[in-house]
């Protein structure tokens, strides 16, 4: 099993932009072979980081997904809407 951790930092007033975004995907990849949990967070101290938390059935079938044209156009416009991006992957170590 692999998670991965998308963090998004946020232009001012840009958060909605990026939930919307997001609010299109989420049920469709959901559906895709391998994932196990795809959720949106926001955190409660500073309102402009939203974080991506999935967790996949294997390395392959992220890359899968990492490569669908669906996840490529919400990299390309989730660009013109943060900061900063930082995106880290794990697998289970206990």
């Amino acid at each position: 099993m692999v998670k991965v951790i998308a963090k998004f930092i946020a232009k001012d007033k840009e958060v909605e932009n990026i939930k919307e975004l997001f609010a299109k995907i989420v049920p469709l990849v959901r559906k895709e072979d391998g994932n196990i949990t795809y959720n949106l967070y926001q955190d409660v101290q500073n309102r402009n980081i939203v974080t991506m938390i999935e967790e996949w059935k294997n390395i392959e079938l992220l890359d899968a997904h990492m490569q669908t044209a669906l996840i490529q156009d919400v990299l390309e416009k989730i660009e013109k809407h943060t900061v900063n991006v930082e995106i880290s992957i794990y697998s289970l170590l206990i």
